[in-house]
């Protein structure tokens, strides 16, 4: 798996409405991060190459 491209969550075994839930707060989570003012987290980090 390239660096960066892990999904943000991964439900293992039964969801128990856990994907319900991801797919509806989806939308608004990233204007809360935003609105925070941690937008500079909400994007993944370049992997460095090595020394």
């Amino acid at each position: 798996m390239e660096a960066c491209t892990r999904p943000a969550r991964v439900v293992v075994g039964q969801s128990f409405g856990a994907d319900d839930i991801n797919a509806q707060t989806a939308p608004i989570q990233p204007r809360l991060v935003e609105g925070l003012g941690l937008g500079m987290l909400a994007e993944p980090r370049k992997a460095q190459a090595a020394a």
